[in-house]
């Protein structure tokens, strides 16, 4: 049998992804049920020989052959007409940091999460091209406002000032991981010199005219 890509790090069609490195694999490696299109009760085989290397968890899939199902899903996966599987996910931690968003992206980063299931599909970039669980509650595309999936609506916003703050960091002569309390202690630093710097100036400006008006005085008087 062919290897399958089961997951990977790219952006999904809810927006998010899954950090490969964060997946829990062990509860369903004791139970690796194979299924088509993410539904229950329609278990076609299994996956075996599940291994995480790089970015990708890959698996070979077993086609148990029990139902007329199976046998369909087998011969086209033989043939080629079906050849992409998409797993089920149940989220475990979230994260909205810059440096883990993709360009794409309209919702947290899931990096922690465990694999419950792997199903057959037969567009994987469809609707159900992976199906993921938050809280127990299954997520569906178009939930709106009720999606336990926050957006990442100040997404654009949040990585414009992060990308100010790292500017204005190294033009203040500061490391470009300084904290914005840093940055801005720096700016008052140099509004306090700046105003220190000009009354000087005028203070010196004023010592200048004296002496001019002196040593005009002197002359006059020769």
């Amino acid at each position: 049998m062919k290897r399958l890509r089961l997951s990977d790090s790219s952006v999904n069609s809810y927006g998010s992804r899954l950090i490969t490195q964060g997946g829990d694999i062990s509860q369903y490696e004791k139970n690796p049920v194979l299924l088509y299109m993410h539904q229950r009760g329609t278990v076609i085989g299994y996956i075996k020989d599940i291994r995480i290397e790089g970015d990708e968890i890959t698996g070979e899939p077993v086609f148990d052959e029990a139902t007329e199902l199976s046998k369909q899903i087998k011969t086209q996966f033989e043939k080629g007409s079906i050849r992409m599987c998409s797993v089920g996910a149940d989220i475990l931690e979230l994260s909205d940091d810059p440096a883990l968003l993709l360009p794409g992206q309209t919702c947290p980063t899931i990096t922690k999460w465990r694999l419950f299931e792997v199903s057959m599909v037969d567009i994987g970039a469809n609707d159900n091209a992976i199906v993921l669980k938050k809280d127990g509650k299954v997520l569906e595309l178009g939930m709106g406002a009720e999606s336990p999936l926050p957006k990442l609506e100040n997404f654009n916003h949040k990585i414009g000032n992060e990308m100010d703050i790292k500017t204005l960091a190294l033009a203040l002569g500061l490391e470009a991981t300084a904290t914005e309390e840093q940055v801005t202690d720096s700016i008052k630093g140099l509004v306090k010199f700046k105003k220190e710097n000009e009354s000087l100036q005028n203070e010196l400006n004023e010592l200048r005219k004296e002496k001019e008006t002196l040593t005009l005085g002197r002359i006059t008087k020769i």
